[in-house]
């Protein structure tokens, strides 16, 4: 989660994050949430503007590190985008 928590926070705030979806196959994982900061700190204008806080990510597992290869900002399922650009990636994950 910290791979991705780099990824969703900027600057000094770490982000909560709260799943809707979790799968992890063969050193694959597929997350869908959303996230939020603690304390109430503010979110960055981007998501003030409309982007929103919900998120879905794909992380390669790379050695001892879990990596982020690609990750949304959305409302919708991105699950089919993930499938067509990294066909290597387990299907059962998205399910």
């Amino acid at each position: 989660m910290n791979s991705l928590r780099k990824v969703l926070g900027g600057g000094k705030h770490k982000p909560i994050i709260t799943t809707s979806h979790f799968k992890v196959e063969k050193g694959w994982a597929y997350i869908s949430g959303g996230f939020e900061y603690e304390n109430g700190a503010p979110l960055e204008e981007k998501f003030q503007n409309g982007s929103g806080t919900n998120f879905s990510a794909l992380l390669r597992r790379e050695g001892k590190t879990w990596r982020v290869k690609r990750r949304l900002y959305h409302g919708d399922v991105v699950a089919p985008d993930f499938m067509r650009d990294f066909p290597q990636a387990p299907r059962a994950i998205f399910r």
